[in-house]
């Protein structure tokens, strides 16, 4: 699905991340984990084909990312950022319908248009929600609108940058569980996160990123065995296993007197 090879990326001067590789297989799901400023976005924005690496290679379904026409990476990779500046009240079906100006030649009110967008909006939970304003959604509903809108492109991969961000824990959850969900019915999804619980709730695997590098963990038993965590967080981490034998993150906090 997606192979990286040693890319870097950032600015030309000063890259932010050097020699990153991976590989990701279909119907799989990818982490990005790191602290503020480590360049989880920018390696997003990178892999969605939205900056330029500055070397290295990116293939998509074995084409290189470099080589393909805007609109033939839109058909490849929906991009769903963390938020956006919305000023026009566009109906909820109208915004989704967006997506599919990769796929149609029409103003995507066709029939498959139409029924596409319903699919979608069905498959977020927010048909109820279509004939609504999206100036009147709350984070929660905007975010899964959002994501509906990057179903609709059909693309082979799905990119959310910080898909849980702003959000109150009712809404991280619905969101965590529509990730869940897609990736269960066979969607590439990759994805960054700043909640490493977060992360661990997700059948996934994890890209950690510190000081201009990456490290691949393929599982997340392999994310809780390793010691780079408390290096990369500057922190104490302790381990706490849950009832249900997952395993939870916590900071050891420094109490004053």
């Amino acid at each position: 699905m997606i192979s990286v090879k040693d890319i870097s990326c950032g600015y030309t001067e000063t890259p932010i991340l050097t020699d990153v590789s991976f590989d990701l297989s279909e119907s799989k799901v990818l982490v990005l984990l790191g602290p503020n400023g480590v360049g989880k976005s920018t390696l997003l924005k990178t892999l969605a084909g939205l900056r330029n690496q500055i070397s290295g290679s990116i293939s998509i379904d074995g084409e290189d990312l470099r080589h393909l026409s805007i609109k033939d990476r839109a058909v490849k990779i929906a991009w769903v950022p963390q938020s956006e500046k919305v000023e026009f009240g566009w109906k909820v079906e109208e915004y989704v319908g967006i997506g599919r100006t990769t796929r149609t030649q029409n103003l995507f009110n066709t029939k498959e248009d139409m029924a596409i967008i319903e699919d979608c909006l069905h498959h977020v939970e927010c048909w109820d929600l279509r004939f609504r304003s999206i100036l009147e959604l709350s984070g929660g509903e905007l975010q899964r609108v959002r994501i509906a809108r990057g179903l609709a492109q059909q693309a082979s991969l799905l990119m959310l940058d910080e898909p849980t961000a702003h959000l109150d824990i009712q809404h991280q959850v619905e969101v965590l569980d529509l990730i869940r969900d897609l990736a269960g019915k066979g969607k590439t999804i990759t994805l960054s996160l700043h909640d490493l619980n977060q992360a661990l709730s997700l059948d996934a695997e994890y890209l950690l990123l510190h000081e201009g590098k990456t490290t691949h963990f393929k599982n997340k038993e392999e994310v809780t065995k390793t010691n780079l965590l408390n290096q990369v967080f500057s922190n104490s981490i302790e381990q706490v296993t849950r009832s249900d034998g997952s395993v939870a993150l916590l900071p050891t906090y420094t109490t004053g007197c």
